[in-house]
């Protein structure tokens, strides 16, 4: 899947980019030291190492969040034959669809009200 080749990118540069800011970190940190009252980016110095480091953690949450969704895509989207059908659970399914969409869905609609008629449940 294409969205993946950009993603590998950052999941591979995101380690690296974390040992060039540790390395640098300590030279900041003494430099910090002789003005302690100086901010940067708008924060004091402690909060902006916090968030520094917060900012890198979140990349790689993000990436390796992309890189689950785009496994699970994958295996929903494999061509099915024949001979490899199979009867599934219904709700699992809406289930499922729902947690990959809850981080959209919570962004535009207040409520989702799953209701599928027990008829509807195994095929």
């Amino acid at each position: 899947m294409k969205i993946n080749n950009p993603n590998s990118f950052i999941a591979f540069n995101v380690p690296i980019l974390r040992d060039y800011v540790n390395t640098l970190i300590s030279i900041i940190d003494e430099h910090a030291q002789m003005s302690p009252d100086r901010k940067m980016f708008g924060m004091s110095y402690t909060e902006f190492r916090q968030d520094l480091f917060k900012s890198l953690d979140n990349i790689e949450h993000g990436s390796n969040r992309i890189n689950a969704t785009v496994s699970s895509l994958k295996k929903f989207s494999r061509q099915r034959t024949k001979a490899n059908m199979k009867w599934v659970d219904l709700e699992q399914v809406v289930e499922r669809a729902l947690i990959i969409t809850q981080g959209e869905l919570k962004k535009h609609i207040k409520m989702v009200k799953k209701d599928i008629p027990t008829t509807c449940l195994k095929f």
